[in-house]
């Protein structure tokens, strides 16, 4: 199974975060393996310092790393996109506390692949994100991720695929939703085949969904693989508003990693 075969996004909860990290030397981690110092675990590790600070950590040599805070009940606090390029960590100490104190647990964590297949025009500047949801409503537009936001029209038997944040949809590499019953659609390779309609900082397509699969009451699964543009400047905006909190990994923070073992 390759990588675009996949659905990476985690979904986890603060809870669960503080409880495994507790349990096992410090470490909680997630995501795809293979990808750091450390290739038996996950590219995404959360771990406690000796100040009692939580740090979330991207092991990764090559990829990025969102994670997405949804908006409290009411709207406050906002809902936060914590950025983190290869080889960084994050004092995620503050968020876990403001969001916790909010009621808000679960977030979803969702890697990037830079620089994916490389091919004719400007394919190699594309970065490939991946996200997934379960049990959404037909006709409502639902989050996906950090970056999309997703519509199944039950009536019209399509899914429109919107990426915000100044994004710009280059193409859906692949797109995998469960309907009524048994009945799924698996659609892939539409990159720069469908036209993309823009409005504001929003980048939008459409894709049909093959007869015979019923969406009329929403999908039980479904999972996005789409490729993008314009990603990097909302990586170097995080990166610079967040000086004191995103820090580059110290060579004692590869030899914990390269020493940590599964329990």
């Amino acid at each position: 199974m390759g990588w675009l075969d996949a659905a990476l996004s985690v979904a986890t909860t603060i809870g669960k975060i503080a409880g495994t990290i507790q349990g096992r030397d410090g470490f909680a981690h997630f995501g795809p393996t293979g990808t750091g110092a450390n290739q038996k675990i996950g590219q995404v590790i959360f771990w406690q310092d000796e100040n009692s600070h939580v740090w979330a950590v991207n092991q990764s040599f090559d990829d990025g790393v969102g994670i997405a805070f949804p908006a409290a009940l009411g709207g406050k606090p906002d809902g936060q996109n914590i950025l983190l390029p290869k080889l960084s960590k994050f004092d995620i100490t503050l968020a876990f506390n403001v969001y916790s104190l909010a009621d808000v647990d679960q977030f979803v964590i969702t890697p990037w692949k830079n620089n994916p297949i490389t091919g004719d025009g400007n394919d190699d500047e594309d970065t490939i994100i991946q996200a997934q949801a379960t049990n959404q409503p037909s006709n409502v537009e639902f989050e996906l991720g950090s970056y999309m936001r997703v519509t199944v029209n039950g009536s019209d038997s399509v899914c429109i695929v919107t990426v915000v944040g100044g994004l710009i949809l280059t193409g859906i590499v692949l797109l995998s939703l469960t309907g009524a019953g048994s009945t799924r659609a698996r659609v892939s390779n539409l990159r720069r085949l469908l036209p993309a309609t823009t409005n504001g900082d929003q980048s939008s397509m459409t894709i049909p969904i093959p007869a015979g699969v019923d969406v009329s009451k929403g999908v039980s699964s479904i999972y996005v693989t789409a490729a993008v543009q314009n990603l990097q400047p909302l990586v170097e905006n995080f990166v610079r508003e967040n000086a004191g909190l995103l820090m580059p990994l110290t060579e004692e923070d590869h030899a914990r990693i390269a020493a940590y073992v599964e329990p």
